[in-house]
């Protein structure tokens, strides 16, 4: 599992600054990565846990506000993306868009037949109490 934690310098920009590219101009990430075996599987442990989680998280928002960055433990990286690279993955992005919709748009009898099912499922499983067993033992 990864906890990422992102950091605006200046102001967390509104929905239309992402939209017309005008804000943030400067974004910071802290990932960490939580192994499975350090996540608890009692219900009473892991409320506790989260609760550590995220308090942890605030403290670290609270030193980015306070130095400007995140905690630097030596494996930082600081890179510039190229404009070739975002118009490519802008470019990719809405090549995968387009043909998602038309697959959706072209076979709407079988995405309600998915859905259908999916809720069923989810509702059986609710009402059950059933938890399904993982695939991977990571």
């Amino acid at each position: 599992m990864y906890d990422v934690t992102i950091g605006y310098k200046n102001q967390c920009p509104l929905f239309i600054d992402n939209a017309l590219g005008t804000n943030p101009s400067e974004v910071h990430m802290h990932i960490k990565r939580i192994p499975v075996q350090e996540i608890p599987l009692a219900e009473s442990e892991v409320s506790s846990w989260l609760m550590n989680e995220f308090s942890r998280k605030d403290e670290l928002l609270d030193q980015f506000y306070r130095e400007g960055s995140f905690s630097d433990d030596g494996r930082s990286i600081e890179e510039e993306l190229s404009m070739a690279t975002c118009i490519f993955n802008f470019c990719f992005v809405i090549f995968l868009s387009c043909i998602m919709l038309m697959v959706i748009f072209s076979s709407l009898f079988w995405i309600k037949i998915y859905v259908a099912l999916s809720c069923g499922f989810l509702t059986a499983a609710t009402y059950l109490n059933y938890k399904p067993i993982p695939v991977l033992n990571v």
